[in-house]
């Protein structure tokens, strides 16, 4: 199982969403929401931490544009910069996101649940041509915060950490359990033992 945490920050009149999704096959699924307006930074950090701790989170993705620089400066230092990535809110960035979270749409690889919030916000933005470039606009009926939470975590999903699995090792003296009784210790307490008591350097 692989979780991971969307994060668009916010304060005031914004929306605070914090999305924690599993990864189930190339399918993401949410799990976990924090849907608010107006809760202060401690409350919406006590809810993004506390998934750390009962979720087995390996990545999580925040809005580092504007006030989120402090947020995930924050989050770096408490979970590690190898769990926490910060995402700049920008042109290049938006398209990036936006079409990352179209195609999962399309394959059938994101599961959210029926919520007419989440459909308005997943409607809001549009894509539209300027020049020889495409742009992601939003039509302004509502803020589509949920939109770019949802687009932090298709992309993180796009490219998941590798997981390596471990066999627990035997609890032999050295090499004992495997019949090397040979074997030197790293501390070369067994160097005497091993050149018959004489130490590795020999006296002619």
């Amino acid at each position: 199982m692989l979780t991971g945490n969307s994060r668009d920050v916010a304060r005031r009149r914004d929306g605070q969403i914090i999305w924690g999704f599993e990864l189930v096959g190339d399918v993401l699924v949410l799990r976990d929401r924090f849907e608010e307006v107006g809760k202060t930074f401690a409350e919406q950090d006590a809810f993004f931490d506390r998934l750390f701790m009962e979720r087995r989170v390996l990545l999580a993705g925040l809005d580092q544009t504007g006030m989120g620089e402090k947020v995930v400066e924050d989050a770096k230092a408490l979970h590690g910069d190898y769990r926490v990535q910060g995402f700049q809110l920008t042109g290049p960035t938006r398209l990036d996101l936006g079409l990352s979270l179209a195609q999962r749409f399309e394959r059938m690889r994101i599961r959210l649940p029926f919520d007419r919030r989440i459909r308005a916000d997943m409607m809001a933005i549009k894509k539209k041509a300027v020049g020889d470039s495409i742009r992601l606009v939003n039509d302004d009926t509502v803020h589509a915060d949920m939109f770019w939470a949802g687009g932090i975590a298709s992309r993180l999903a796009d490219f998941p950490p590798m997981e390596f699995g471990y066999r627990a090792v035997g609890t032999g003296h050295g090499m004992a359990a495997s019949g090397r009784r040979d074997f030197n210790k790293p501390d070369h307490s067994s160097d005497r033992r091993n050149s018959g008591g004489r130490g590795w350097l020999r006296r002619h």
